[in-house]
């Protein structure tokens, strides 16, 4: 949504943030829980801790890399059709980048750890 909503009204950009920030909490959460439970007992503190210090580093190199991006020219070059403002569509183009790596993610995480697998239930009397 900020892809497409980029240059508009500081308070629908605000509604977004506060969307994509709950969301992409919501995702932390899964994931923190599903490492927790996969891992050992005796490994679990050291799988945390590691979660921990890969989300700090990614998030210092991607603030670094979307910096880089940010300063250089203008672009004409645009990923999403519905931006009308030509001043941003360097900011589009980032927004959009990452909204694919989120869905990529999310298919991942899907894949590797979907309900069909995560949702055994041992009901008794059926074995």
């Amino acid at each position: 949504m900020l892809s497409s909503f980029v240059g508009v009204s500081p308070y629908v950009i605000a509604l977004i943030l506060i969307a994509g920030t709950v969301g992409q909490t919501f995702m932390q959460i899964a994931m923190s829980n599903t490492i927790s439970r996969t891992l050992a007992k005796e490994e679990a503190g050291i799988g945390m801790g590691l979660f921990s210090m890969l989300n700090f580093i990614s998030g210092a190199i991607s603030m670094s890399v979307i910096g880089k991006v940010i300063d250089t020219k203008q672009t004409a070059f645009h990923l999403n059709p519905f931006v009308l403002n030509i001043d941003a569509y360097v900011f589009s183009n980032i927004f959009f980048v990452m909204c694919i790596l989120t869905i990529a993610i999310f298919w991942l995480y899907r894949v590797q750890f979907g309900a069909a697998k995560t949702n055994i239930i041992n009901v008794p009397g059926k074995e």
